[in-house]
């Protein structure tokens, strides 16, 4: 009976009872006027399960009728925004990439134990421990390391997900299917025997009318 008062207030057919200052009389005009636009209880409750059930479905699938989607891919993030992250700045000064540089600088036609000793040489005129920049690649490393553990799990994680929803997705889809095709079939029985009633009543009804 709730459930049916319920309905009746959706459809401003009666008065919710928030305050005591409408009188007696116009929430009976207003019922009495406007229960004539549903023909009875039962289509009240039909439009009451229908609700129900597309409440029950978008509970179940909460995304199935959403436009905007919350859950928007992650982004690539450059590797500088990376370092940023764990704290390893961008500079090319007392960095690995300092090193680099100077590698790059060095002629490639000199043998790889000339480079080495003219790059150590190079380094320590310049007052840089040439520890400490090997250590700050290998901070680097593994940052890069962890972050693309992390954001490949995400991502993994994320797809995962993606795909649970599409299984139950397609479930409900074969579910729905499988309704129609029984609905069909019923439509279909349902008239063939109005059909055959239908052609035995007018059969009855024309051997009457026909000849003499």
């Amino acid at each position: 009976m709730s459930k049916i008062i319920s309905v009746f207030e959706r459809f401003n057919i009666i008065e919710k009872a928030n305050s005591e200052e409408n009188s007696y009389s116009n929430t009976d005009d207003n019922t009495i006027e406007q229960v004539d636009k549903i023909d009875n209880i039962e289509d009240i409750e039909n439009v009451e399960d229908i609700e129900e059930e597309n409440g029950e479905v978008e509970q179940q699938y909460p995304n199935v009728n959403n436009d905007e989607t919350k859950d928007e891919p992650k982004r690539k993030l450059t590797v500088e925004e990376i370092y940023s992250l764990y704290n390893l700045g961008n500079s090319p000064v007392n960095t690995i990439f300092m090193v680099g540089n100077f590698i790059n600088a060095l002629p490639e036609s000199l043998p790889h134990e000339v480079r080495k000793k003219s790059l150590i040489s190079i380094i320590n005129s310049s007052n840089t421990d040439l520890k400490e920049l090997l250590s700050d690649g290998k901070k680097r490393l593994e940052a890069l390391h962890k972050y693309s553990d992390e954001y490949y799990k995400s991502i993994t994680d994320t797809i995962q997900e993606y795909n649970k929803k599409i299984a139950e997705l397609k479930k409900l889809i074969d579910s729905y299917d499988e309704k129609i095709k029984a609905n069909e079939s019923l439509l279909k029985e349902q008239n063939n025997t109005i059909d055959y009633e239908t052609e035995k009543i007018n059969n009855i009804i024309n051997f009457f009318n026909s000849g003499d």
